[in-house]
């Protein structure tokens, strides 16, 4: 009868929480970060190995995004990657089998992406470590931009409106997709550095930063100018805050143990925050039109550049 309604309802009030195994080991494991860490760390913490980020006040989160790291805390193909390797290690030191390491690994991966409610960017990196799992399995090469669309498509058939609503999505698909771009190029750029990982990690930062930074200035009307300062300062340390922060999470019994280095390091964190969380240049004029404008003129640079070499 072409009836229609809008309701809205400004406050929701949880009335009564699930009773599942999931639902009570993420519980015990957020209640044992707030009990031994200040509000601010625990909230990093929680934010970086079980996604939540409800212990984040908006100025925490503010002064992330403006000192150009509020990556860390959203689980993406590092935090994943870094799980596997330990996982896998972990079963390496009792020799158990290649084979059977890869599938008890797997399995964990999928615990682990249930544990954390399925989000955008670690849903994609999940997807993408299960390709190179498996292609090791079978002993076949990986296929990176592959198993990025493939991810891409599957998020997207579960729910496609992830494509136009899920800033996540969005950019941890960019992040990765401009890594696999203008990896190499950068690295040309920066071949005058005599350091090896500092070229690495340069152009990892520049080449996630190229597919990105249109729809992050038009999200949030501020570009960060201490990006790669705060990155070079703070990503280092972040496989030694994830190993810690997963360990609390495998090992809960023995948690008390690891609380200490985890404050240290968050202690760390967010005096690099404070200290360069002002260095923004504000842009409060940028039009969609300005945005479709920018990616036809990365689109263009693609073009040009030819040599466009995908990392692995």
């Amino acid at each position: 009868q072409g009836i229609s309604g809008i309701i809205k309802n400004a406050k929701v009030e949880v009335i009564k929480e699930g009773n599942s195994f999931l639902h009570g080991f993420k519980g015990r494991a957020k209640q044992a970060t707030l009990k031994n860490l200040s509000i601010n760390k625990a909230g990093i913490l929680n934010a970086i190995i079980l996604g939540e980020t409800d212990n984040m006040n908006s100025e925490l989160k503010q002064k992330l995004g403006y000192a150009g790291i509020s990556h860390i805390v959203a689980i993406s193909g590092q935090h994943i990657v870094l799980l596997c390797m330990m996982i896998l290690y972990f079963l390496n030191t009792l020799k158990i089998e290649r084979g059977k390491s890869i599938m008890i690994t797997f399995f964990f991966l999928v615990f682990y992406i249930f544990l954390i409610d399925f989000p955008a960017s670690a849903t994609r990196a999940f997807i993408m470590m299960s390709f190179i799992l498996f292609a090791e399995l079978l002993k076949r090469e990986g296929d990176s931009f592959r198993s990025l669309v493939i991810a891409a498509i599957l998020i997207l058939i579960f729910n496609p409106l992830t494509l136009f609503y899920n800033l996540g999505f969005q950019l941890s698909f960019l992040a990765v997709l401009g890594i696999m771009i203008f990896n190499g190029f950068f690295k040309r750029c920066f071949s005058f550095i005599k350091n090896e990982f500092l070229i690495d990690f340069m152009a990892i930062n520049f080449s996630a930063q190229v597919l990105t930074l249109p729809l992050l200035i038009y999200t949030f009307n501020y570009v960060s100018l201490s990006f790669l300062i705060t990155n070079m300062l703070v990503v280092p340390i972040l496989p030694a805050l994830l190993t810690l922060g997963f360990l609390c999470l495998i090992l809960p019994s023995f948690s008390f143990l690891f609380f200490t280095p985890i404050s240290l390091i968050l202690g760390y964190v967010l005096f690099v925050v404070d200290k360069l969380s002002f260095m923004i240049i504000e842009i409060n004029n940028f039009p969609l039109i300005f945005l479709l404008v920018s990616y036809l003129i990365i689109g263009g640079l693609i073009y040009k550049l030819k040599r466009v070499e995908f990392y692995l």
